[in-house]
């Protein structure tokens, strides 16, 4: 049964004020589980515009919620470097106090994170296309600005320490590129997208328009992850290599998709320009065991191999670490110094 359309309003902006006096954020708790249980009544009621309203009302309450608990962070404690700690007492409510989870907690205050102007667009969005926007979607977008602010940063500051990096001008017989793919970092212990990367990463346009300094006969080993494999196999025919086969390093441990095989391996596609020749080919596998180790360090076996099997000179690029016999190129060649 739809109550009668003044009811609502007269509910509607009785919730209004009693949210903008709330002072505390069980005030604003209290209007928010209320809002919640109206927009579960309204549902079963099949009262899309009341349910439509409760929406707006949890959401604003949830935004009120989260600043003020973003507020609460920051505001200081009891002084406290004058009592021995085991005395000390900070009497400030926990969030089980209040009633409020940390998923919850973090959600809100990234809500209340976003710019007034952007969070009245979303509900009016939401009134428009009948669907009320959530504080889970709100602080989804404030984790997206957040990502996109870290990674123009991380390419602002490239700019400004090294704004021109030019590939050698001599040709290479041999090339290893392990490209900074346009990814987000997967710990094995945490949820995929969890985290950004603290570097500049390139796109496929960038990486295609790359100068690949080789030689008229070329060896060029591509490292790529499951996730790019197909990027990889194109980049190789833009750049005029010739893929023949995959070198395979399993590694211990892997991130793990639901529904999905363990990721416990990471690929060195080999292509060739020209008609190259190895030194030798005794014990040259294409799959080869190493220890996992820090993000985006390969293994020194695959290098000593490489070294092993084909001439110089040799190039490393996006090199991250020195090694024997490669020339580097990369920002962030001296992020692992032992050279091998």
């Amino acid at each position: 049964m739809t109550s009668h359309p003044k009811t609502q309003l007269v509910r509607y902006e009785a919730a209004r004020q009693a949210l903008q006096a709330a002072r505390d954020v069980d005030e604003v708790k209290d209007i928010r589980d209320k809002a919640v249980a109206m927009q579960s009544y309204a549902k079963q009621a099949k009262d899309p515009k009341m349910e439509m309203w409760a929406a707006e009302i949890r959401l604003r309450a949830e935004v009120r919620a989260g600043a003020m608990l973003a507020e609460m962070d920051k505001a200081p404690g009891k002084r406290t470097d004058l009592v021995p700690k085991k005395d000390q007492v900070d009497d400030r409510p926990t969030l089980a106090d209040i009633g409020i989870s940390k998923k919850e907690s973090s959600q809100w205050q990234r809500a209340a994170s976003v710019p007034e102007e952007e969070r009245e667009a979303a509900i009016e969005e939401g009134y428009e296309k009948g669907k009320a926007a959530t504080a889970e979607q709100l602080a989804a977008k404030a984790t997206r600005s957040t990502v996109s602010k870290k990674k123009k940063d991380a390419n602002a500051a490239l700019e400004e320490t090294n704004p021109t990096l030019p590939v050698p001008d001599r040709k290479y017989h041999c090339i290893v590129i392990d490209p900074p793919w346009p990814m987000k970092k997967i710990d094995r212990d945490v949820r995929q997208n969890q985290a950004d990367f603290d570097y500049p990463t390139m796109d496929e346009a960038e990486l295609v328009k790359m100068d690949i300094p080789a030689a008229d006969d070329c060896h060029l080993f591509l490292w790529t992850t499951h996730k790019f494999l197909p990027m990889a196999l194109r980049l190789l025919d833009k750049w005029k290599f010739k893929y023949v086969c995959a070198f395979v390093w399993h590694k211990p441990g892997g991130f793990q998709p639901v529904g999905l095989p363990q990721y416990n391996c990471e690929f060195a596609l080999y292509a060739r320009k020209g008609a190259p020749e190895f030194v030798e080919t005794k014990d040259f596998f294409c799959c080869f065991n190493a220890p996992r180790r820090e993000h985006s360090r390969k293994p020194d076996a695959f290098y000593e191999t490489v070294r092993r099997v084909c001439d110089s000179p040799r190039l490393d690029m996006f090199s991250r670490e020195a090694r024997t016999g490669f020339d580097q190129f990369g920002n962030e060649t001296d992020k692992f110094p032992e050279a091998p």
